[in-house]
């Protein structure tokens, strides 16, 4: 449900790239386009999916941290380094197949 929302304005809004949904926390490299700020594509993200969640869950309130970090990707080298990091975060937590989704991007930067 979040990797398909994570997904739903790429394209649209933005560019989606690698990005890895944890137990806890989410990474993601996105690139919003013109127009478009990443702080309202990240809400609709966070509203939206918190809603289908908490309804399957059968419960309600508050699901994701109002307060997300940013970071400003600067040049190649930079990219390669923080998608390394997506990646191997789940490795890092010592994560099992199935505790984790991993959608690496499919569109040129790997």
């Amino acid at each position: 449900m979040v990797a398909d929302a994570m997904s739903y304005f790429h394209g649209m809004r933005l560019d989606t790239g690698d990005f890895v949904i944890m137990p806890n926390h989410v990474h993601a490299l996105m690139t919003p386009y013109s127009g478009y700020e990443l702080e309202d594509v990240l809400h609709s993200v966070k509203s939206f999916t918190a809603n289908r969640i908490n309804k399957a869950l059968g419960r309600s309130g508050t699901l994701w941290m109002e307060e997300s970090y940013d970071h400003i990707v600067r040049d190649g080298e930079e990219l390669f380094r923080i998608q390394q990091y997506v990646r191997r975060n789940p490795e890092k937590a010592k994560l099992k197949a199935g505790e984790f989704s991993l959608h690496e991007a499919e569109y040129g930067l790997k």
